[in-house]
Parts: structure tokens; sequence; C-alpha cells
């Protein structure tokens, strides 16, 4: 989220996000292994932030987000540009990861968290597929 909205030009703080993420977090009373749609992390942290929590934070603070899978990603085939972000969620052998891609004067997305451009969301998943062993599962698409 972090990378996302610093890119977008927000004057935030990671110590901010983490504060809040934290404070949301301890004011839930009971968590029955830390999942669920208001929750925002996985198993009380051990497994990283929600992905539901991701789309209502970056609503909270001002921006339109929508969920897709990515599936419907391919079958539109869509521009990289048509949105202003994208956070990808993909998965491999024991966990899972989030990676903020922001699309560049270039016409390719740069992703932030593995510094790397790439031409379009069929490259991105096929450099994961084959560096990291990973496969896409959801993209969140992102707009001020």
């Amino acid at each position: 989220m972090y990378n996302v909205m610093h890119a977008m030009g927000d004057d935030i703080t990671f110590r901010k996000i983490i504060t809040d993420i934290i404070k949301e977090t301890g004011e839930i009373k009971y968590v029955y292994l830390g999942i669920g749609d208001g929750y925002p992390t996985n198993f009380e942290g051990e497994m990283g932030t929600n992905p539901l929590y991701i789309g209502k934070y970056m609503q909270r603070c001002g921006y339109k987000v929508r969920c897709r899978h990515i599936t419907e990603v391919f079958s539109e085939n869509y521009a990289i540009n048509t949105h202003d972000a994208y956070i990808a969620l993909y998965f491999y052998e024991w966990g899972g990861h989030y990676e903020a891609l922001i699309p560049n004067s270039n016409n390719k997305l740069d992703a932030y968290n593995i510094n790397r451009s790439y031409l379009d969301f069929e490259d991105y998943v096929s450099w994961k597929s084959y560096s990291e062993n990973a496969f896409l599962f959801y993209i969140y698409e992102i707009d001020r």
C-alpha cells in the first residue's frame, strides 16, 4: 500500500500505515485465526496483511479500488495504463506476497518490491512463475 501511495505522490509514511494496521488489529477483541472480512491481518499478523483489508484501507485513503481475479484481467486484455496503479497478490510454495505495480511512461509496469519492469501482466506472470515458482491470483486496480 505504501509503495502505491508513495508512487502516486501521497505524503504518507510507512510508519503511519503500519501503525494503522497494528492499531486496528489490536482493537479486535476476539480473533478466530485472525482471518475474515474485517481483520487487518491473517493469523494475527503471522501471515501478513489480509487481502480484503488492503482494498478497504486504500478506499479510506481516498482511492478507488477494485479487486479482480487474474483470469478477468487476461480475458479483457486491457492496456496496463488502464489504471493508475496495481497491487498484485501472488502465491508461491509456502506463502504469498503483495507487489506494487505502477505503469510508467514507457508503457511498462514498474514493480516496487523487487525492482523490475514488465511489458504487461502476462510478462509479469511468466517472470513470477519462472523466477519464484509463484502464480498470480488477484490484482487490485487502483485509481485516484
